[in-house]
């Protein structure tokens, strides 16, 4: 059985592309279209903490009210 693999030293190669850029995830760019004074209606809970946080994160204010007719969140870009 012959492998063609190349034995040797050499240096390590630099990583070409790293991933994307911080801070561009779904939940940003969805914060930055929003204006202030608009709102997102019908939030599950798991999605309004991962907003929140990435809204705590990058210092842009919300407001978050509960819905207990419907049992989702409103959140408000202020």
């Amino acid at each position: 059985m012959s492998d063609s693999f190349l034995i040797g030293q050499a240096p390590i190669p630099k990583i070409a592309h790293p991933g994307r850029p911080k801070g561009w995830g779904s939940n940003l760019r969805l914060l930055n279209r929003m204006k202030p004074g608009d709102c997102i209606w019908d939030v599950p809970e798991k999605k309004m903490k991962s907003i929140r946080s990435s809204a705590i994160r990058n210092k842009i204010k919300v407001s978050i009210r509960y819905i207990p007719e419907t049992g989702f969140y409103t959140l408000f870009k202020l």
